[in-house]
């Protein structure tokens, strides 16, 4: 895949950063083209030359200017250079390859959130109030005045882009627009390390009052909508995206801010003319969505699981449920889990058992969230 070129100015404050491909990136030329691979992507990506050359620059770590200087050489003008040169750090900030050593932002206004997530008490410092402000609402749930910080995220801007990590100097460079959502990977990938659990799940989790109901189901089939929807219809949210599970089967929802899709912002502002007011990020798969202020942090006490739903979402299906057996309730949990060291062991295994013993296990046929979402809670209550 090659990376387009994109009309742009480099900004002054970006040759106050030190670019570098990140760890795991290597580029290499063949006798017709020059290739960028990520081990951590699996992924190729071919080059043009003058990309080629700046790539190979930015192995050992370079400024904008030096880059820029680079291509000058060859006796291209400086503003061409200069353009070339930014839409380079802009498709490698797309691609997730880019980091960036010093500073940015202005100093002395850093504004801080500590936040709770899955027992670890994360401390969230922004050197710049815009990206405090753009992404701080979706973490204001979480606050904690915990004095144990088990690590901290420093968040800045330098022009078009955001830089997020845990070193402040050092950081991962994404455009501005997808910083909120990298945060929340970095913040889950350290809950994934170093929380107390057994296994997680890929699955939202609510609460109807009698226990925890567990929404599975392939990306695209709608656990995030269709969570908004049962959200609507009652259920106190716990997750929309990742849940953990201890060694007795019992889960506990990793309750970041519900995600909610462009698809579903007419519907959220007939229920809450708020959600104009949300500011909008963007994901790696290009989709736009609005982090959900919640008033309060979800319960972080590990719930019995009462349902397990698999979603089977298509334009043209007419709502149903139809009970699932207990072997594709275990396979969907066990092909949805994820556990710290990667293996399936029998621990995983008898709590998933336990799980399914103590659940209603049914398979969602639906097309509309409201109706799905209707659908389960006149189950629940049968």
């Amino acid at each position: 895949m090659a990376i387009e070129k994109l009309a742009a100015d480099v900004e002054p404050v970006l040759n106050q950063l030190s670019f570098s491909l990140r760890a795991g990136t290597a580029v290499e030329f063949l006798a017709d083209r020059a290739l960028l691979f990520s081990a951590g992507q699996q992924q190729i990506y071919e080059l043009n030359g003058s990309s080629a050359l700046l790539a190979q620059r930015l192995i050992g770590g370079a400024t904008a200017g030096e880059l820029t200087s680079a291509l000058e050489v060859g006796g291209l003008e400086q503003a061409a250079c200069s353009e070339w040169v930014a839409t380079l750090l802009r498709g490698l900030a797309q691609l997730n390859l880019l980091e960036a050593e010093g500073n940015a932002g202005p100093t002395g206004t850093d504004s801080h959130q500590k936040i709770a997530v899955a027992g670890l008490t994360i401390l969230l410092v922004y050197a710049c109030e815009d990206m405090f402000r753009l992404i701080g609402p979706a973490y204001a749930h979480l606050l904690t005045d915990d004095p144990d910080v088990h690590c901290t995220f420093y968040v800045s801007a330098a022009g078009e882009f955001a830089l997020l990590g845990e070193h402040p100097r050092r950081r991962v460079v994404v455009e501005r627009s997808r910083g909120a959502v990298q945060l929340k990977g970095m913040i889950l990938e350290e809950v994934l390390r170093a929380a107390d659990y057994l296994f997680a799940l890929h699955a939202a989790c609510l609460s109807t009052g009698d226990g925890e109901v567990l929404i599975l189901g392939p990306p695209g089939a709608g656990k995030s909508t269709l969570s908004l929807a049962l959200r609507k219809a009652g259920c106190e949210y716990r997750a929309d995206d990742v849940t953990l599970v201890d060694d007795c089967g019992q889960v506990t929802g990793v309750p970041f801010a519900p995600a909610a899709k462009q698809g579903t912002w007419e519907m959220l502002r007939a229920a809450d003319g708020g959600i104009s007011e949300v500011p909008t990020h963007l994901r790696p798969d290009g989709q736009t969505v609005r982090f959900l202020p919640l008033a309060k942090q979800p319960p972080a006490a590990s719930c019995q699981v009462a349902m397990i739903v698999r979603l089977r979402r298509s334009e043209i299906a007419d709502t149903s449920i139809r009970p699932m057996t207990s072997e594709d309730a275990l396979s969907d949990l066990l092909s949805e889990a994820r556990s710290p060291d990667g293996s399936c062991s029998t621990a995983i295994f008898r709590a998933a058992v336990q799980m399914v013993k103590g659940a209603r296990c049914v398979e969602l046929n639906y097309a509309e969230a409201a109706a799905g979402a209707a659908a389960l809670m006149n189950y629940n209550e049968g």
